[in-house]
Protein backbone atom coordinates (compact mmCIF):
# COMPACT_ATOMS: atom_id res chain seq x y z
CA UNK A 1 0.00 0.00 0.00
CA UNK A 2 1.30 3.39 -0.57
CA UNK A 3 1.82 5.58 2.11
CA UNK A 4 -0.84 8.22 0.85
CA UNK A 5 -3.71 8.40 -0.50
CA UNK A 6 -3.55 7.60 -4.69
CA UNK A 7 -4.87 10.18 -6.72
CA UNK A 8 -5.00 6.86 -9.75
CA UNK A 9 -6.36 3.55 -9.76
CA UNK A 10 -5.53 0.65 -12.07
CA UNK A 11 -7.97 -1.18 -11.90
CA UNK A 12 -8.60 -4.82 -13.44
CA UNK A 13 -10.47 -8.24 -12.89
CA UNK A 14 -7.81 -10.09 -11.16
CA UNK A 15 -4.34 -8.61 -9.89
CA UNK A 16 -2.11 -12.17 -9.99
CA UNK A 17 0.66 -13.24 -12.04
CA UNK A 18 -1.52 -15.57 -13.52
CA UNK A 19 -3.06 -13.60 -15.71
CA UNK A 20 -1.26 -12.80 -18.58
CA UNK A 21 -2.66 -9.08 -19.17
CA UNK A 22 -1.30 -8.25 -16.17
CA UNK A 23 2.00 -9.99 -16.04
CA UNK A 24 2.57 -8.89 -19.58
CA UNK A 25 0.86 -5.14 -20.10
CA UNK A 26 -0.84 -3.49 -16.77
CA UNK A 27 2.23 -4.19 -14.29
CA UNK A 28 5.11 -2.94 -16.49
CA UNK A 29 3.02 0.32 -17.35
CA UNK A 30 2.00 0.81 -13.63
CA UNK A 31 5.74 0.50 -12.97
CA UNK A 32 6.63 2.90 -15.36
CA UNK A 33 3.90 5.49 -14.28
CA UNK A 34 4.94 5.50 -10.65
CA UNK A 35 8.22 5.92 -12.36
CA UNK A 36 7.39 8.76 -13.39
CA UNK A 37 5.70 10.23 -10.14
CA UNK A 38 2.40 8.98 -10.52
CA UNK A 39 0.67 8.55 -7.15
CA UNK A 40 -1.10 5.31 -8.64
CA UNK A 41 -2.07 2.07 -6.98
CA UNK A 42 -3.58 -1.08 -8.68
CA UNK A 43 -7.03 -2.47 -7.35
CA UNK A 44 -8.76 -5.69 -8.64
CA UNK A 45 -12.20 -4.92 -9.59
CA UNK A 46 -13.83 -6.88 -6.44
CA UNK A 47 -11.70 -4.08 -4.12
CA UNK A 48 -12.71 -1.00 -6.31
CA UNK A 49 -16.35 -2.51 -5.80
CA UNK A 50 -15.77 -3.08 -2.08
CA UNK A 51 -13.80 1.02 -1.69
CA UNK A 52 -16.04 2.79 -4.01
CA UNK A 53 -17.03 5.64 -1.86
CA UNK A 54 -13.67 6.33 -0.84
CA UNK A 55 -12.15 6.29 -3.74
CA UNK A 56 -14.77 8.84 -5.48
CA UNK A 57 -13.95 11.21 -2.84
CA UNK A 58 -10.29 10.70 -3.44
CA UNK A 59 -9.28 9.56 -6.86
CA UNK A 60 -8.51 12.09 -10.08
CA UNK A 61 -8.53 9.22 -12.53
CA UNK A 62 -9.38 5.21 -12.59
CA UNK A 63 -8.29 3.67 -15.58
CA UNK A 64 -10.46 0.00 -16.08
CA UNK A 65 -8.51 -2.95 -17.92
CA UNK A 66 -11.41 -5.08 -19.96
CA UNK A 67 -14.26 -4.31 -17.26
CA UNK A 68 -16.36 -6.87 -19.39
CA UNK A 69 -19.22 -6.97 -16.46
CA UNK A 70 -22.48 -5.20 -14.80
CA UNK A 71 -20.67 -4.55 -11.50
CA UNK A 72 -17.70 -3.06 -13.00
CA UNK A 73 -19.61 -0.73 -15.34
CA UNK A 74 -21.79 0.42 -12.28
CA UNK A 75 -18.95 0.76 -10.45
CA UNK A 76 -17.42 2.95 -13.43
CA UNK A 77 -20.64 4.82 -14.06
CA UNK A 78 -20.39 5.77 -10.54
CA UNK A 79 -17.53 7.33 -10.50
CA UNK A 80 -18.27 9.05 -13.64
CA UNK A 81 -20.99 10.86 -12.10
CA UNK A 82 -18.77 11.98 -9.11
CA UNK A 83 -16.57 13.96 -11.35
CA UNK A 84 -13.93 11.12 -11.53
CA UNK A 85 -12.05 10.48 -14.99
CA UNK A 86 -12.58 7.24 -15.98
CA UNK A 87 -9.98 5.77 -18.76
CA UNK A 88 -10.95 2.62 -20.10
CA UNK A 89 -7.37 0.07 -21.47
CA UNK A 90 -8.56 -2.23 -23.85
CA UNK A 91 -6.13 -4.88 -25.29
CA UNK A 92 -8.68 -8.06 -26.75
CA UNK A 93 -11.17 -7.04 -29.65
CA UNK A 94 -14.43 -7.81 -27.79
CA UNK A 95 -16.17 -5.42 -30.66
CA UNK A 96 -14.94 -8.03 -33.11
CA UNK A 97 -17.92 -10.28 -34.78
CA UNK A 98 -18.47 -13.82 -34.27
CA UNK A 99 -21.32 -15.90 -33.89
CA UNK A 100 -20.97 -16.17 -30.07
CA UNK A 101 -20.41 -12.65 -29.21
CA UNK A 102 -23.91 -12.05 -31.48
CA UNK A 103 -25.56 -14.96 -30.13
CA UNK A 104 -25.21 -13.52 -26.33
CA UNK A 105 -25.11 -10.06 -26.81
CA UNK A 106 -21.35 -9.58 -25.36
CA UNK A 107 -20.43 -6.25 -27.71
CA UNK A 108 -23.26 -4.48 -25.77
CA UNK A 109 -21.62 -4.54 -22.24
CA UNK A 110 -18.30 -3.45 -24.21
CA UNK A 111 -19.93 -0.57 -25.92
CA UNK A 112 -21.71 0.76 -22.89
CA UNK A 113 -18.66 0.32 -21.34
CA UNK A 114 -17.10 2.56 -23.77
CA UNK A 115 -19.73 5.19 -23.58
CA UNK A 116 -18.83 5.83 -20.06
CA UNK A 117 -14.90 6.57 -20.84
CA UNK A 118 -12.81 9.99 -20.72
CA UNK A 119 -10.35 8.38 -22.48
CA UNK A 120 -9.39 5.10 -23.79
CA UNK A 121 -6.41 3.31 -24.16
CA UNK A 122 -5.72 0.57 -26.77
CA UNK A 123 -2.60 -1.92 -27.45
CA UNK A 124 -2.87 -2.32 -31.60
CA UNK A 125 -3.10 0.10 -34.52
CA UNK A 126 -5.49 -2.68 -36.05
CA UNK A 127 -7.82 -2.07 -32.50
CA UNK A 128 -7.55 1.45 -32.77
CA UNK A 129 -8.44 1.47 -36.21
CA UNK A 130 -11.20 -1.12 -35.43
CA UNK A 131 -12.50 1.38 -32.43
CA UNK A 132 -12.55 4.86 -34.44
CA UNK A 133 -15.88 3.96 -35.94
CA UNK A 134 -17.62 2.94 -32.77
CA UNK A 135 -16.84 6.38 -30.48
CA UNK A 136 -15.88 10.15 -30.90
CA UNK A 137 -13.41 9.88 -27.27
CA UNK A 138 -9.87 10.02 -27.53
CA UNK A 139 -7.95 6.61 -28.27
CA UNK A 140 -4.46 6.62 -27.42
CA UNK A 141 -1.92 3.92 -28.77
CA UNK A 142 0.00 1.90 -25.85
CA UNK A 143 1.58 -1.33 -27.20
CA UNK A 144 2.93 -4.00 -24.41
CA UNK A 145 6.23 -3.83 -23.47
CA UNK A 146 9.06 -5.55 -24.66
CA UNK A 147 9.70 -8.51 -22.37
CA UNK A 148 11.73 -7.89 -18.99
CA UNK A 149 14.14 -10.56 -19.66
CA UNK A 150 15.37 -8.15 -22.75
CA UNK A 151 16.73 -5.86 -19.28
CA UNK A 152 18.62 -8.64 -17.46
CA UNK A 153 21.26 -10.48 -18.17
CA UNK A 154 19.51 -13.86 -17.31
CA UNK A 155 21.48 -15.85 -19.64
CA UNK A 156 24.83 -15.27 -20.74
CA UNK A 157 24.55 -14.52 -24.80
CA UNK A 158 27.33 -17.40 -25.84
CA UNK A 159 24.73 -19.33 -23.73
CA UNK A 160 21.50 -18.47 -24.99
CA UNK A 161 23.21 -18.46 -28.59
CA UNK A 162 24.38 -22.26 -28.15
CA UNK A 163 20.95 -23.88 -29.65
CA UNK A 164 22.12 -22.80 -32.64
CA UNK A 165 25.34 -24.48 -32.41
CA UNK A 166 24.61 -27.34 -35.11
CA UNK A 167 21.56 -28.81 -33.60
CA UNK A 168 20.81 -32.47 -34.46
CA UNK A 169 17.13 -32.19 -33.31
CA UNK A 170 15.00 -28.59 -34.07
CA UNK A 171 12.43 -27.86 -31.62
CA UNK A 172 9.49 -26.45 -32.64
CA UNK A 173 6.93 -25.06 -29.89
CA UNK A 174 3.40 -23.42 -29.35
CA UNK A 175 2.41 -21.75 -26.20
CA UNK A 176 -0.36 -19.29 -25.38
CA UNK A 177 -4.12 -20.08 -24.07
CA UNK A 178 -5.64 -23.29 -25.15
CA UNK A 179 -9.05 -21.56 -26.13
CA UNK A 180 -11.85 -18.40 -25.73
CA UNK A 181 -15.31 -18.66 -24.91
CA UNK A 182 -16.53 -16.39 -28.11
CA UNK A 183 -13.78 -16.88 -30.56
CA UNK A 184 -11.77 -20.11 -32.50
CA UNK A 185 -8.90 -20.18 -31.63
CA UNK A 186 -5.76 -21.33 -29.30
CA UNK A 187 -5.89 -24.70 -30.20
CA UNK A 188 -8.15 -24.27 -32.74
CA UNK A 189 -5.70 -22.52 -34.73
CA UNK A 190 -2.73 -24.60 -33.98
CA UNK A 191 -4.95 -27.66 -35.01
CA UNK A 192 -5.60 -25.78 -38.54
CA UNK A 193 -1.33 -25.95 -38.95
CA UNK A 194 -1.35 -29.69 -39.03
CA UNK A 195 -0.62 -29.68 -42.94
CA UNK A 196 2.49 -26.96 -41.90
CA UNK A 197 4.04 -28.44 -39.95
CA UNK A 198 3.58 -31.99 -41.51
CA UNK A 199 5.14 -29.70 -44.70
CA UNK A 200 7.69 -28.74 -42.16
CA UNK A 201 8.95 -32.41 -41.25
CA UNK A 202 9.04 -33.73 -44.94
CA UNK A 203 11.29 -30.78 -45.77
CA UNK A 204 13.97 -31.09 -42.78
CA UNK A 205 13.82 -34.89 -41.72
CA UNK A 206 17.08 -35.96 -44.19
CA UNK A 207 18.86 -33.38 -41.58
CA UNK A 208 17.22 -32.53 -38.53
CA UNK A 209 14.72 -34.77 -36.37
CA UNK A 210 12.12 -32.35 -34.99
CA UNK A 211 9.69 -32.42 -32.06
CA UNK A 212 6.84 -30.26 -31.56
CA UNK A 213 6.10 -28.81 -27.76
CA UNK A 214 2.72 -27.90 -27.41
CA UNK A 215 2.64 -25.67 -23.66
CA UNK A 216 -0.66 -24.57 -22.29
CA UNK A 217 -3.49 -25.31 -19.66
CA UNK A 218 -4.24 -28.81 -19.42
CA UNK A 219 -7.73 -29.26 -21.54
CA UNK A 220 -9.70 -31.98 -22.66
CA UNK A 221 -8.93 -30.69 -26.45
CA UNK A 222 -5.48 -31.38 -25.72
CA UNK A 223 -6.09 -34.91 -26.49
CA UNK A 224 -7.40 -34.12 -29.61
CA UNK A 225 -4.52 -32.29 -30.48
CA UNK A 226 -2.20 -34.81 -29.82
CA UNK A 227 -3.15 -37.56 -31.64
CA UNK A 228 -4.23 -36.03 -34.28
CA UNK A 229 -0.44 -34.17 -34.85
CA UNK A 230 1.12 -38.15 -34.03
CA UNK A 231 -1.56 -39.59 -36.49
CA UNK A 232 0.61 -37.59 -39.27
CA UNK A 233 3.53 -38.89 -38.06
CA UNK A 234 5.00 -35.60 -36.11
CA UNK A 235 6.43 -36.19 -32.85
CA UNK A 236 4.12 -34.02 -30.31
CA UNK A 237 4.09 -33.89 -26.46
CA UNK A 238 1.79 -31.26 -24.22
CA UNK A 239 3.52 -29.69 -21.43
CA UNK A 240 1.44 -28.37 -19.00
CA UNK A 241 1.75 -24.31 -18.84
CA UNK A 242 3.47 -22.50 -15.89
CA UNK A 243 5.59 -19.58 -16.32
CA UNK A 244 9.15 -20.84 -15.60
CA UNK A 245 8.21 -24.20 -17.49
CA UNK A 246 7.12 -22.31 -20.75
CA UNK A 247 10.34 -19.62 -20.21
CA UNK A 248 12.27 -22.81 -20.27
CA UNK A 249 10.72 -24.02 -23.28
CA UNK A 250 11.34 -20.77 -25.15
CA UNK A 251 14.97 -20.99 -24.06
CA UNK A 252 15.32 -24.42 -25.74
CA UNK A 253 13.05 -24.04 -28.95
CA UNK A 254 14.29 -23.09 -31.91
CA UNK A 255 11.02 -22.08 -34.02
CA UNK A 256 7.80 -20.90 -32.52
CA UNK A 257 4.52 -21.26 -34.31
CA UNK A 258 1.89 -18.45 -34.11
CA UNK A 259 -0.64 -19.29 -36.47
CA UNK A 260 -3.48 -16.38 -36.90
CA UNK A 261 -6.60 -16.38 -38.27
CA UNK A 262 -8.50 -13.60 -40.19
CA UNK A 263 -10.29 -12.35 -37.55
CA UNK A 264 -10.73 -8.61 -35.81
CA UNK A 265 -9.92 -10.85 -32.33
CA UNK A 266 -7.08 -12.66 -33.50
CA UNK A 267 -5.92 -9.65 -35.68
CA UNK A 268 -5.91 -7.16 -32.73
CA UNK A 269 -3.38 -9.08 -31.00
CA UNK A 270 -0.02 -7.45 -29.64
CA UNK A 271 3.57 -8.39 -30.28
CA UNK A 272 3.98 -10.09 -26.51
CA UNK A 273 4.22 -13.79 -28.06
CA UNK A 274 6.22 -12.66 -31.06
CA UNK A 275 8.44 -10.41 -28.91
CA UNK A 276 9.19 -13.52 -26.31
CA UNK A 277 9.66 -15.77 -28.77
CA UNK A 278 12.89 -13.51 -29.98
CA UNK A 279 14.09 -12.57 -27.27
CA UNK A 280 14.66 -16.16 -26.20
CA UNK A 281 16.67 -16.49 -29.31
CA UNK A 282 13.40 -18.41 -31.57
CA UNK A 283 12.70 -17.70 -35.04
CA UNK A 284 9.07 -17.49 -35.32
CA UNK A 285 6.70 -18.62 -38.08
CA UNK A 286 3.05 -17.21 -38.60
CA UNK A 287 0.29 -16.49 -40.73
CA UNK A 288 0.70 -14.93 -43.98
CA UNK A 289 -0.78 -10.93 -43.25
CA UNK A 290 -0.86 -11.65 -39.23
CA UNK A 291 -0.14 -8.77 -36.92
CA UNK A 292 3.62 -9.78 -37.43
CA UNK A 293 4.18 -8.70 -40.63
CA UNK A 294 6.20 -5.42 -39.99
CA UNK A 295 8.29 -6.99 -37.60
CA UNK A 296 11.36 -7.91 -39.69
CA UNK A 297 13.11 -10.52 -40.83
CA UNK A 298 13.00 -13.17 -38.15
CA UNK A 299 9.46 -13.53 -38.30
CA UNK A 300 8.78 -15.99 -41.68
CA UNK A 301 5.56 -16.79 -43.18
CA UNK A 302 6.25 -19.49 -45.95
CA UNK A 303 7.69 -23.02 -44.96
CA UNK A 304 9.86 -22.71 -47.63
CA UNK A 305 11.48 -20.12 -46.37
CA UNK A 306 11.77 -21.69 -42.82
CA UNK A 307 13.01 -24.72 -44.57
CA UNK A 308 15.53 -22.89 -46.59
CA UNK A 309 16.79 -20.94 -43.44
CA UNK A 310 17.63 -23.83 -41.37
CA UNK A 311 18.73 -26.14 -43.86
CA UNK A 312 21.98 -23.41 -45.06
CA UNK A 313 22.36 -22.62 -41.16
CA UNK A 314 24.25 -19.67 -40.15
CA UNK A 315 24.50 -18.89 -36.40
CA UNK A 316 25.42 -15.43 -37.33
CA UNK A 317 22.85 -14.52 -40.24
CA UNK A 318 19.73 -16.08 -37.55
CA UNK A 319 21.57 -14.22 -34.92
CA UNK A 320 21.32 -11.33 -36.81
CA UNK A 321 17.76 -11.53 -38.04
CA UNK A 322 16.47 -11.88 -34.55
CA UNK A 323 18.21 -8.91 -32.80
CA UNK A 324 17.42 -6.67 -36.23
CA UNK A 325 13.91 -7.93 -35.10
CA UNK A 326 13.83 -7.05 -32.08
CA UNK A 327 14.81 -3.81 -32.55
CA UNK A 328 12.00 -3.03 -35.05
CA UNK A 329 9.30 -4.02 -32.30
CA UNK A 330 11.23 -1.93 -30.30
CA UNK A 331 11.06 1.28 -32.55
CA UNK A 332 7.43 0.48 -33.57
CA UNK A 333 5.69 0.16 -30.14
CA UNK A 334 8.31 3.09 -28.69
CA UNK A 335 6.92 2.30 -24.60
CA UNK A 336 8.65 4.83 -22.99
CA UNK A 337 7.57 7.71 -24.61
CA UNK A 338 3.79 7.09 -25.35
CA UNK A 339 4.08 5.97 -21.41
CA UNK A 340 6.04 8.69 -20.22
CA UNK A 341 3.17 11.24 -22.25
CA UNK A 342 0.57 9.34 -20.79
CA UNK A 343 1.70 9.96 -17.70
CA UNK A 344 2.67 13.56 -17.97
CA UNK A 345 -1.47 14.09 -19.15
CA UNK A 346 -3.28 12.06 -16.22
CA UNK A 347 -0.78 13.74 -13.47
CA UNK A 348 -2.42 17.23 -14.88
CA UNK A 349 -5.80 16.58 -13.44
CA UNK A 350 -7.73 17.54 -16.33
CA UNK A 351 -11.27 17.43 -15.47
CA UNK A 352 -13.51 15.28 -17.76
CA UNK A 353 -14.67 17.09 -20.93
CA UNK A 354 -17.57 14.78 -20.97
CA UNK A 355 -21.26 15.75 -19.94
CA UNK A 356 -22.20 13.47 -16.61
CA UNK A 357 -23.95 10.14 -17.32
CA UNK A 358 -26.54 11.15 -15.41
CA UNK A 359 -28.41 14.84 -15.85
CA UNK A 360 -31.73 14.44 -13.82
CA UNK A 361 -30.66 15.39 -10.27
CA UNK A 362 -34.20 13.66 -9.42
CA UNK A 363 -33.93 10.59 -11.30
CA UNK A 364 -33.28 7.30 -9.42
CA UNK A 365 -31.17 4.47 -11.03
CA UNK A 366 -32.77 1.19 -11.46
CA UNK A 367 -30.95 -2.17 -12.23
CA UNK A 368 -32.53 -4.44 -14.42
CA UNK A 369 -31.62 -8.23 -13.89
CA UNK A 370 -32.24 -10.98 -16.40
CA UNK A 371 -28.90 -12.81 -15.39
CA UNK A 372 -28.09 -14.67 -12.63
CA UNK A 373 -25.83 -11.56 -11.32
CA UNK A 374 -25.69 -11.83 -7.47
CA UNK A 375 -22.75 -9.18 -7.14
CA UNK A 376 -23.87 -7.03 -9.94
CA UNK A 377 -27.63 -6.92 -7.38
CA UNK A 378 -25.60 -6.28 -4.37
CA UNK A 379 -23.36 -3.61 -5.66
CA UNK A 380 -25.79 -1.68 -7.27
CA UNK A 381 -27.59 -1.29 -3.72
CA UNK A 382 -24.58 -0.31 -2.11
CA UNK A 383 -24.92 2.59 -4.69
CA UNK A 384 -28.50 3.02 -3.99
CA UNK A 385 -30.56 1.53 -6.74
CA UNK A 386 -33.42 -0.01 -6.89
CA UNK A 387 -33.64 -3.63 -8.64
CA UNK A 388 -35.76 -4.34 -11.32
CA UNK A 389 -36.50 -7.90 -12.46
CA UNK A 390 -39.59 -10.23 -13.24
CA UNK A 391 -41.63 -13.42 -12.82
CA UNK A 392 -39.55 -16.44 -14.31
CA UNK A 393 -35.91 -15.03 -13.95
CA UNK A 394 -35.02 -17.60 -12.01
CA UNK A 395 -32.97 -14.57 -9.54
CA UNK A 396 -33.32 -15.38 -5.82
CA UNK A 397 -33.08 -11.79 -4.78
CA UNK A 398 -35.58 -9.26 -3.37
CA UNK A 399 -36.59 -6.93 -6.03
CA UNK A 400 -37.56 -3.42 -5.61
CA UNK A 401 -40.05 -3.47 -8.26
CA UNK A 402 -41.07 -6.73 -9.87
CA UNK A 403 -43.23 -7.59 -12.73
CA UNK A 404 -45.27 -9.77 -12.16
CA UNK A 405 -47.82 -10.84 -14.97
CA UNK A 406 -48.00 -9.50 -18.05
CA UNK A 407 -51.05 -9.42 -20.57
CA UNK A 408 -50.62 -8.36 -24.44
CA UNK A 409 -54.27 -9.10 -25.09
CA UNK A 410 -55.72 -7.06 -22.46
CA UNK A 411 -53.20 -4.55 -22.36
CA UNK A 412 -52.47 -4.90 -18.81
CA UNK A 413 -49.15 -5.07 -16.18
CA UNK A 414 -49.25 -5.82 -12.58
CA UNK A 415 -46.08 -4.62 -10.86
CA UNK A 416 -45.22 -5.31 -7.07
CA UNK A 417 -42.94 -2.66 -5.30
CA UNK A 418 -40.88 -2.99 -2.10
CA UNK A 419 -41.70 -1.00 0.81
CA UNK A 420 -39.00 1.54 -0.22
CA UNK A 421 -39.80 1.51 -3.86
CA UNK A 422 -43.63 2.17 -3.77
CA UNK A 423 -43.14 5.03 -1.85
CA UNK A 424 -40.68 6.85 -4.09
CA UNK A 425 -42.59 5.59 -7.12
CA UNK A 426 -46.16 7.20 -5.80
CA UNK A 427 -44.47 10.59 -3.95
CA UNK A 428 -42.30 10.64 -7.51
CA UNK A 429 -45.66 10.92 -9.37
CA UNK A 430 -48.06 13.08 -6.89
CA UNK A 431 -44.64 15.61 -6.75
CA UNK A 432 -43.20 15.60 -10.80
CA UNK A 433 -45.54 14.50 -12.51
CA UNK A 434 -48.92 16.63 -13.85
CA UNK A 435 -51.31 14.00 -13.76
CA UNK A 436 -55.30 13.79 -13.00
CA UNK A 437 -55.50 11.37 -9.76
CA UNK A 438 -57.91 10.44 -7.39
CA UNK A 439 -57.85 8.27 -4.36
CA UNK A 440 -56.33 8.02 -0.71
CA UNK A 441 -53.34 6.48 0.77
CA UNK A 442 -54.82 2.99 -0.10
CA UNK A 443 -55.68 3.08 -3.51
CA UNK A 444 -54.05 5.90 -6.06
CA UNK A 445 -55.17 6.17 -9.84
CA UNK A 446 -53.68 8.47 -12.29
CA UNK A 447 -54.53 8.22 -15.64
CA UNK A 448 -52.35 10.07 -18.53
CA UNK A 449 -54.19 9.88 -22.51
CA UNK A 450 -52.45 6.40 -23.20
CA UNK A 451 -52.16 4.94 -19.43
CA UNK A 452 -53.56 4.20 -16.45
CA UNK A 453 -52.18 3.26 -12.92
CA UNK A 454 -54.10 2.02 -10.23
CA UNK A 455 -51.33 2.25 -6.62
CA UNK A 456 -52.77 -0.67 -3.62
CA UNK A 457 -50.93 -0.42 -0.85
CA UNK A 458 -52.09 -2.77 0.34
CA UNK A 459 -50.40 -5.39 -1.76
CA UNK A 460 -48.07 -2.78 -2.75
CA UNK A 461 -48.86 -2.98 -6.55
CA UNK A 462 -49.69 -1.15 -9.28
CA UNK A 463 -51.90 -2.59 -12.14
CA UNK A 464 -51.24 -0.76 -15.75
CA UNK A 465 -53.60 -0.52 -18.02
CA UNK A 466 -53.16 1.52 -21.70
CA UNK A 467 -56.94 2.60 -22.77
CA UNK A 468 -58.19 2.40 -26.38
CA UNK A 469 -55.70 -0.15 -27.46
CA UNK A 470 -52.67 2.59 -27.35
CA UNK A 471 -50.18 -0.40 -27.18
CA UNK A 472 -47.41 1.67 -26.47
CA UNK A 473 -45.28 -1.05 -25.51
CA UNK A 474 -42.93 -2.81 -28.07
CA UNK A 475 -45.19 -5.81 -29.68
CA UNK A 476 -43.74 -9.44 -29.24
CA UNK A 477 -43.54 -9.82 -32.58
CA UNK A 478 -41.22 -6.85 -33.02
CA UNK A 479 -38.73 -8.00 -30.37
CA UNK A 480 -38.51 -10.96 -31.66
CA UNK A 481 -37.02 -10.22 -34.81
CA UNK A 482 -34.56 -7.63 -33.10
CA UNK A 483 -33.83 -10.53 -30.73
CA UNK A 484 -33.97 -13.69 -32.62
CA UNK A 485 -30.70 -14.54 -32.31
CA UNK A 486 -30.15 -14.14 -28.23
CA UNK A 487 -29.91 -17.37 -26.31
CA UNK A 488 -33.38 -16.12 -24.48
CA UNK A 489 -34.95 -13.23 -26.42
CA UNK A 490 -37.89 -13.66 -24.23
CA UNK A 491 -36.19 -12.67 -21.09
CA UNK A 492 -35.05 -10.05 -22.84
CA UNK A 493 -38.36 -9.03 -24.49
CA UNK A 494 -39.39 -8.73 -20.61
CA UNK A 495 -36.77 -7.47 -19.12
CA UNK A 496 -37.02 -4.68 -22.06
CA UNK A 497 -40.74 -4.15 -21.00
CA UNK A 498 -39.68 -3.89 -17.23
CA UNK A 499 -36.99 -1.03 -18.48
CA UNK A 500 -39.85 0.66 -20.49
CA UNK A 501 -42.14 0.47 -17.61
CA UNK A 502 -39.78 1.78 -15.12
CA UNK A 503 -38.62 4.85 -17.51
CA UNK A 504 -41.98 5.53 -18.37
CA UNK A 505 -42.31 8.36 -16.12
CA UNK A 506 -39.04 9.74 -16.29
CA UNK A 507 -38.69 8.82 -12.58
CA UNK A 508 -35.68 6.51 -13.42
CA UNK A 509 -32.48 5.73 -15.28
CA UNK A 510 -32.22 2.25 -16.53
CA UNK A 511 -29.14 0.03 -16.81
CA UNK A 512 -29.45 -3.65 -17.80
CA UNK A 513 -27.39 -6.60 -16.53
Amino acid sequence: MLESTPDVYWVLSDVSDKNAGYRLRIYPICQKLIALGVNLQILSEQELAQQITKIAKNATTVISSKPGNTRFYLCLKYLKQNNIRVIIDLFDNYFSWSPLIHHYGVYWNWLRILNLASDVIVSTSFLKNSLEHLTNTKIRLISDPLPGILDKDLVPDNQAWAKWQSPSRIELLWFGISSNPYYSVGLDDLLSWVNVVEAITKQLNHKFDLSLTICTKSVADIEVVLHVFNRYGINTRFVEWAEDVCDSLLEASHIVLIPTKLNGFSLSKTHNRCSDALARRCLVLTSPNSPYYQYGSAVLYSVNQLCHLLLTLEQSTIKNLINSSLQRINDLIDFDNLVTQFGLEITQNITPSTVPVCSNAHTRSVLIACRTNIDAIKFSRTIDYFVASFEGSGLKANFDIYLQSFDLESQTIKLVFSDKAYDYFTSSIIGNIDLEWSGNKSNLVFITDFWRFVFDITSLSCVITMPNSANCLLELSTIARMTCFHSNHLDLWISMHVEILCKLLKLFECDRD
